[in-house]
């Protein structure tokens, strides 16, 4: 199981309050790359180069979350990242609907020569949208979910929507949004390839450093 950590909390603490924060590249240059996966970020104009300096010059594994525009598409190939996550960034939950969005997302992916292999997107948990995830070639999905489930019947939803990906080779993430109790409880469940750790890295990395907290992260 890899674990990814979040910087998303850290760009809404940047922009909120610049004077407490150090800079992207300084503040997460200090994690030890070697005991996680990679790291991931909102594509924020704003900060888009402290984030290039990151992934041109410091050896961390960059995630980029961008919305599924051809906008985005031109900055995620001039960036370069290890992975561009294709999202809807006008949604809360950020999660792009495969199944309304199926022709504009396969003339994105036709017409940006970015790997498809390093594409993955964010998607509700719905055997549907996995399905459809592998009819336009991705090979990983980033999942959004409740838990505890609302229902027998989102449990059993949730169970096949991991059938589906195993059965179509599709690697699944998850873990973004929920706390440390919560993604052990999980976790005793569910073993995904991917898990995104956000809130609860900094709440420990503010108390104890940056290097408990990935600890603590590698313990789940």
């Amino acid at each position: 199981m890899e674990i990814s950590i979040s910087g998303i909390p850290y760009q809404n603490l940047k922009k909120t309050n610049p004077e407490i924060c150090f800079s992207i590249p300084e503040y997460f240059s200090s994690i030890p790359f070697s005991k996680i996966h990679s790291l991931v970020f909102l594509y924020d104009k704003e900060q888009l180069e402290e984030i290039k300096v990151l992934n041109n010059f410091f050896s961390q594994k960059i995630s980029i979350q961008i919305g599924a525009t051809p906008e985005q598409m031109h900055e995620l190939l001039s960036l370069s990242p290890f992975e561009g996550i294709l999202s809807n960034l006008q949604r809360k939950d950020g999660c792009l609907d495969l199944l309304l969005f199926k022709e504009q997302i396969q003339e994105l992916i036709q017409n940006f020569n970015f790997p498809k292999e390093r594409l993955v997107a964010r998607v509700e948990a719905d055997p549907e949208q996995i399905k459809v995830a592998s009819k336009l070639g991705f090979s990983k999905v980033e999942l959004e979910f409740s838990y505890p489930f609302p229902s027998e019947k989102d449990y059993n939803k949730f169970d096949e929507v991991l059938k589906v990906a195993s059965k179509m080779g599709i690697s699944v993430g998850f873990g973004k949004g929920f706390d440390f109790f919560t993604l052990r409880k999980i976790l005793k469940i569910y073993k995904p390839q991917q898990v995104i750790v956000d809130l609860p890295f900094y709440k420990i990395a503010l108390k104890e450093g940056i290097d408990k907290a990935v600890d603590f992260c590698l313990s789940l």
